[in-house]
């Protein structure tokens, strides 16, 4: 990464914007993965998969920021308790991450509540034709139809990528 940035600061005479990691091989050695893994016996290789396991549960409660570690989260979800945006949109960015995604938080402010809400954006050269999509945990742990696809505050204004709160206890599980 630090090869690619000083190129591009030397190429265009400024710092990039954002700096992008390249994605590698799925990593099923993941902490997260590996209790998703087992949990679930999951053996899927898409995002999809992976959602399809909390879809239609009513898993979702709602409180602000997070309060839960990745293992809390999914070992809630097994005994039928919910969790809010942050923590489900935490525990999916390491899944998407070891099946090869290339991911983002997303921070928007939901334009009829008026709330936060955090959603991700998730990119893969198979999966997703290498185009980005976004993808939202917390509305699709909250169905009961099973639609993998559910997004909550599409029409909310973007606050951030990334935002740099969110990383805080990301790999504290």
């Amino acid at each position: 990464m630090a090869i690619r940035t000083e190129s591009y600061i030397r190429a265009n005479g400024r710092l990039p914007a954002i700096v992008y990691r390249k994605s590698t091989l799925p990593d099923y050695n993941d902490s997260t993965m590996k209790l998703f893994i087992k949990t679930y016996t999951f053996k899927g290789n898409s995002i999809d998969e992976a959602l399809a396991a909390i879809a239609k549960k009513k898993l979702y409660s709602k409180y602000f920021d997070s309060q839960k570690t990745d293992k809390k989260t999914i070992t809630d979800a097994k005994e039928g308790k919910g969790s809010n945006c942050v923590d489900w949109g935490q525990v999916y960015y390491r899944i998407a991450k070891s099946l090869g995604y290339d991911v983002q938080f997303v921070h928007v402010k939901c334009r009829v509540s008026g709330t936060g809400h955090i959603r991700l954006r998730l990119r893969h050269k198979k999966n997703t034709s290498g185009k980005w999509i976004n993808c939202d945990p917390a509305a699709v742990a909250d169905t009961t139809s099973g639609n993998v696809r559910s997004i909550w505050c599409e029409d909310g204004n973007v606050i951030a990528y990334d935002p740099s709160w969110i990383f805080t206890d990301l790999y504290s599980s």
